[in-house]
């Protein structure tokens, strides 16, 4: 069964510069997850999709392939990820049958989780899409708004009288990879809909880095994924 693996890292990252070739633990960011997709098995081409030159340079270097480089108006700050997948997945020039994309700022990516993924969804014609989710740390339901005098709004008063067992659980996206039928990604299916699967991570396995403080806490999460390996 063809399957192939598409890296999103787009060059413009204002919040941290260079993200996704930054250095992270020894090795450019993006290195963690084509060194993942690659150690899975599941891919027989492993491409990067990009608009920097540097990106694919290195990317080409650690063993991806790169085609054209993606245009400025699929690379812009308003661009969302679907509509990117759904280019990418359109352009494809080889017949696949399943596509996996894989986001380049996700260091803890591991390639068992990319394994598990891929059976659920082969076991599963239903399916149009399978990725991790991990559970909210803290119950949604009692989280609250704040005005701007800070005081608070809770969202619903009475689950703050609730046990934490009797409120149900609640799950994110880890923000890590989409494994996926081609048509679905090429017709905008909703990825959050009753035609996915989630492989629950737990929480030490999940980061989404968006801040500096978040880059610190990922690597210390990565050094205890790796430390567990050993």
């Amino acid at each position: 069964m063809k399957a192939v693996a598409i890296i999103l890292a787009r060059g413009g990252s204002k919040r941290i510069p260079n993200k996704n070739i930054k250095e992270f633990c020894g090795e450019p960011m993006i290195s963690w997850a084509i060194r993942a997709a690659k150690e899975s098995n599941c891919f027989d081409d492993i491409f990067v999709s990009t608009d920097s030159k540097e990106i694919a340079s290195i990317s080409i270097s650690l063993g991806a392939e790169v085609n054209e480089l993606r245009s400025e108006e699929l690379s812009n700050d308003y661009t969302a990820s679907t509509e990117v997948m759904a280019n990418e997945a359109s352009n494809l020039e080889k017949i696949v049958e399943y596509i996996c994309f894989i986001y380049a700022s996700s260091p803890l990516i591991q390639a068992k989780n990319l394994k598990k993924a891929f059976v659920e969804l082969k076991e599963d014609s239903d399916l149009n899409y399978v990725f991790p989710v991990t559970k909210f740390a803290h119950p949604p339901e009692r989280g609250f708004s704040i005005d701007s005098n800070m005081k608070i709004q809770p969202i619903n008063a009475k689950n703050f009288h609730a046990r934490t067992q009797d409120l149900d659980s609640y799950y994110h996206d880890s923000g890590q990879f989409y494994f996926g039928k081609p048509d679905a990604f090429k017709e905008l299916q909703p990825i959050f809909s009753n035609r996915s699967k989630g492989i629950v991570l737990s929480r030490t396995e999940v980061c989404d880095i968006d801040e500096k403080e978040d880059w610190s806490m990922a690597e210390i999460l990565f050094e205890n994924l790796r430390n567990k390996k050993k």
